[in-house]
């Protein structure tokens, strides 16, 4: 008889469940209700786990080792009496809090810190073997942050406009009334009556608004994401944790509002990551954990395929994504067509500062990849970038201007754009959901580990950019995903993702405008970095600039100067002697002082 895994992600308001072999292989999803035994109840909470685990099963003859990540078994009461329940009802089954599913989402689960948004919020402290927790209470008790505390918000405020009706309307107020379908303080009863997920259901409303520019939606948000920041920083001080925090949850379905602002909370003190993978994914990854089993390397492409539409590797142009945020329309640019020039070149330059926001909420990832590559250079590997169309003429751009700069071999950083050489100058659309010339453009390459994989999409799912990146996993060379969607393929494969939420474009999915100003700054931070790290500048002078031209040769002389002291005659003299080398020019000049 099979033994079969079952993994168990379950919420306050739904529940995933998940059934595969300890070889990784997938075969079948249910979606129950709520699970959370706080707000259904132990009893309620075991029957719905109990049905979920019978529909997965559907009369298979096999035996079976269950997983389940549950809001409200942190408390020992809690998790034990469940697993008491569900063992009377045969289950051979574990239930712990569902942190422990956010946190063997991460790519290296271990001690951090880590936060659930959603309906509420709560955050834990691990140090590999202990867990503590900071809120979480539950939305009766607690004020954590979470969905419920930014519509309750929302609802107050409603509330309180009522104390002057002459006042004009918020925006915020006609939002809410909309949804209530009529006034607050007339549907009050139906509000608690619908209890905590209806009041989560006003949150959106901040979020859509806060995007439009709206203050006193910002406030709301800030006022919660201040609060999940202040329990992080209770958490830190409580638990040998380290500075590594990873959140999760519902909350970043808006991470372009609230994670940034999170971020500014907690004002360099602790690193935040928002979790790239489902939290179903860390059940699993958990469930292997606890039967003594190591994840088989290819349950993460099983578990991206079967989750977000099943199709396979080789097939991703197929992909069924959710809309994404550079797919949706932009609400401050949706008269652009009846705008005057001014006006235009006037929004297009505000959306463009955005970009720059963007970038800003991604330092610590864009950090981790220069560490990567830098790494890389010392080790004698290459960063090799891997785009399609926008993205691809971008990564050429970069490598092609590392030589002249920084004095390096043209096969240092290298380019592979879809389509190849052609592609720089005319689009050629179509390749980019070629699977196969991703793989046959890296096999070209002769790849060795020591190489770093940098691919580039704004979608994140261009078949080119995953399958290459896919390839180089095979081979051991590390990756790094840059995306302006948070849930896309290429965040899963990669050793660092780097999200830079650009959000909606000027020109609805036009996608070279901000999200393509991002992928540039990106890419040049990334080879700056990488080559002040490894010696290819002194102070801030390109100390390795090639004599390619008289500007360059001009500037060689200033460099020398300005290192030396010498004047311009004597600085072109001492680089004529040493073969227009920079170091070399200096080195001498050092040795006649000496």
């Amino acid at each position: 008889m099979d033994e079969l895994l079952i993994a168990i992600d379950g919420g306050g308001t739904k529940s995933e469940f998940l059934l595969f072999s300890k070889m990784g292989e997938i075969f079948a999803r249910v979606t129950k209700g709520a699970t959370n035994p706080n707000v259904i109840g132990i009893e309620r909470a075991c029957a719905v786990i109990k049905e979920g685990v019978d529909e997965l099963l559907c009369n298979r003859d096999c035996k079976c080792r269950i997983f389940a990540g549950v809001a409200g078994a942190y408390t020992s009461q809690n998790g034990q009496r469940m697993e008491k329940l569900l063992h009377s009802e045969g289950l051979d089954i574990v239930v712990e809090s569902d942190i422990m599913n956010v946190i063997y989402s991460s790519e290296a689960p271990g001690p951090c810190i880590a936060a659930i948004a959603g309906t509420g919020s709560a955050v834990f402290g691990y140090d590999g073997s202990n867990l503590i927790r900071t809120g979480g209470w539950g939305y009766l008790l607690d004020n954590a942050g979470g969905g419920c505390d930014i519509g309750r918000d929302i609802l107050r405020l409603a509330l309180d406009s009522e104390e002057d009706p002459k006042s004009e309307k918020l925006r915020l107020v006609e939002a809410a009334e909309e949804l209530v379908g009529g006034r607050v303080i007339d549907n009050l009863s139906l509000i608690y009556e619908r209890g905590s997920d209806y009041i989560a259901s006003f949150a959106p409303l901040a979020f859509k608004l806060a995007r439009e520019g709206d203050e006193l939606s910002r406030r709301i948000l800030r006022k919660s994401a201040s609060r999940i920041a202040e329990m992080m920083l209770l958490t830190k001080g409580r638990i040998e944790c380290g500075n590594h925090a990873i959140i999760s949850g519902g909350l970043l379905n808006c991470a372009d509002i609230f994670v940034p602002m999170i971020e500014d909370a907690l004002s360099g003190v602790i690193e935040l990551e928002a979790a790239t993978m489902p939290q179903c994914f860390g059940a699993c990854r958990r469930a292997f954990a606890l039967a003594g089993i190591p994840m088989p390397a290819e349950f993460r492409d099983h578990f991206n395929n079967f989750w977000f539409g099943g199709k396979a590797a080789d097939a991703v142009s197929d992909f069924k994504a959710p809309e994404f945020a550079t797919e949706v329309r932009n609400p401050r640019t949706k008269h652009i067509d009846k705008m005057d020039a001014v006006s235009m070149v006037h929004i297009i330059n505000d959306e463009n500062a955005r970009s720059v926001e963007a970038v800003g909420g991604a330092i610590g990832a864009i950090s981790r990849a220069v560490d990567l590559v830098a790494d890389g250079f010392r080790n004698g590997g290459r960063l090799i970038y891997i785009g399609a169309g926008t993205s691809g003429r971008l990564a050429v751009q970069d490598a092609a201007e590392c030589p002249p700069t920084y004095g390096v071999d043209y096969d240092t950083v290298i380019a592979n754009i879809a389509g190849g050489e052609g592609a720089v100058f005319r689009a050629v659309e179509q390749v980019e959901d070629s699977a196969e010339a991703g793989k046959n453009d890296l096999l070209a390459r002769n790849l060795k580990p020591e190489d770093v994989i940098m691919g580039i999409s704004a979608s994140g799912n261009a078949a080119y950019v995953y399958s290459a990146m896919a390839f180089a996993k095979e081979l051991g060379c590390k990756t790094i995903s840059l995306s302006s969607n948070r849930h896309c393929r290429i965040h899963t494969i990669s050793d660092v993702a780097i999200y830079v939420d650009t959000g909606a474009e000027a020109v609805t999915g036009s996608t070279r405008m901000k999200a393509g100003n991002a992928q540039k700054m990106v890419m040049n931070m990334i080879t700056t970095c990488a080559m002040v790290m490894t010696g290819k500048v002194y102070e801030n002078l390109m100390i390795n600039l090639r004599p390619t031209n008289v500007k360059l040769k001009g500037r060689m002389v200033g460099i020398v100067q300005n290192i030396t002291g010498a004047d311009s005659d004597r600085a072109l003299k001492l680089l004529e002697e040493n073969g227009f080398s920079i170091r070399k020019a200096v080195e001498a000049f050092r040795r006649r002082q000496d």
